[in-house]
């Protein structure tokens, strides 16, 4: 069954609630669109680096308050970007996956933290696809993304689509267009990434890309980017539409030629793990 996909390219503000008064600027118009799903970008709620702030998470609950009211409200799915969640002592960027009646369903964290990142939030360890109406969908959180074995796993899984809710500054968009298109191209997957809007550092360019048959078994990316400043890129996705392409990409693969991914003695083994 086709999803109509929103990706919401929200205007963020040092001020939580700017942020939250265009969000709903822009929720107001997804109820006349028959919206299945809602995507948020990451950090959408506070133009401020968690780093500047005393304490990252505390805006989390009541964002997720607000997001399942809307979710409920307008009868549609929610994929709440990337908040930053305590659980217990440590901090996680996460995103919410909340249900068309206003339920947290599940929480995808952020599994390769950028640069700073790292001495803030506490890494995920699992990817698991999630089931949004009858789809199976992948997240992966911004830098995650560049990283192949990520959206790969996902996949393999039963992954149909890759949602990517991100915050890219303005010099970082062509590197991240290019990520995902890759990473569309090499699963057979359409991948949506979403970006916040502040210019001159965030100037949005959320991007959605879908492999297309050319003809002779090659694939292109079909390659739809949001309109700059505050906006909403509509797309309508078939999840059935690549299984065939997809199998026969994936059925070719040499699992026991990749052995050294998972090996102790590769060279760059534990990097990532700090």
């Amino acid at each position: 069954m086709p999803l109509t996909i929103a990706l919401c390219q929200i205007k963020v503000s040092d001020c939580i609630n700017e942020s939250l008064k265009s969000f709903y600027n822009l929720f107001s118009s997804l109820a006349r669109k028959e919206v299945d799903v809602a995507i948020l970008p990451e950090g959408w709620t506070t133009l401020d680096p968690p780093a500047q702030r005393p304490d990252p998470a505390e805006d989390a609950g009541l964002v997720v308050e607000r997001l399942s009211g809307l979710a409920e409200e307008l009868s549609l799915w929610i994929l709440g970007g990337a908040l930053y969640l305590r659980r217990g002592e440590d901090t996680f960027v996460s995103c919410p996956v909340i249900d068309d009646r206003g339920r947290v369903v599940a929480w995808q964290d952020k599994i390769h933290l950028f640069q700073s990142e790292s001495k803030l939030f506490k890494p995920g360890t699992r990817l698991e696809p999630i089931r949004v109406k009858d789809t199976m969908c992948g997240i992966l959180i911004c830098h995650d993304i560049a990283y192949p074995e990520a959206a790969r796993s996902l996949v393999l899984k039963g992954a149909e689509v890759i949602f990517n809710p991100s915050k890219i500054v303005a010099r970082g968009i062509e590197a991240w267009h290019l990520y995902i298109k890759v990473r569309s191209l090499e699963n057979r997957v359409p991948v949506y990434g979403v970006n916040v809007w502040c210019e001159p550092r965030f100037r949005g360019g959320s991007i959605a890309v879908k492999p297309v048959d050319w003809g002779e078994n090659i694939f292109m990316p079909q390659t739809t980017i949001a309109e700059p400043g505050e906006s909403v890129l509509i797309d309508v996705l078939d999840p059935s539409s690549l299984s065939g392409p997809r199998g026969e990409r994936l059925s070719k693969r040499m699992p026991e030629a990749y052995s050294g991914l998972l090996s102790s003695r590769n060279k760059f083994a534990g990097d990532g793990a700090s």
